[in-house]
């Protein structure tokens, strides 16, 4: 998934979402990655989950301000987008998409 978040490079991104999952499957509860879980309401997992869950939960916040921007939050869909872009507005890409970041999953 996309989200905006320029003040973060791409690397940083995929190395903070990396070690959110790391200590989700270090306590046993990486299914709660999925939207809506009650347990961590509850308190009923380790605070270092909790933890992780909550900055995974602050990046997916960041996806309305991507979605606003480019209208979709789908990587295809940029994609899509960028194929059919002229040569001078794909050249500037880079200026363009520059607090564009894809989000990584964390499923295996």
């Amino acid at each position: 998934m996309l989200i905006w978040l320029p003040e973060l490079t791409q690397a940083a991104l995929i190395a903070l979402v990396r070690e959110c999952h790391a200590r989700l499957r270090h306590c046993g509860v990486q299914h709660l990655t999925e939207r809506g879980s009650t347990a961590v309401l509850h308190g009923s997992v380790p605070i270092e989950a909790r933890e992780a869950l909550a900055a995974i939960a602050a990046f997916r916040s960041r996806i309305a301000e991507v979605e606003a921007r480019l209208g979709s939050s789908s990587p295809k869909a940029l994609a899509q987008a960028m194929s059919r872009l002229n040569g001078k507005v794909y050249a500037d890409r880079a200026r363009r998409l520059h607090g564009v970041r894809l989000m990584p999953l964390g499923h295996p």
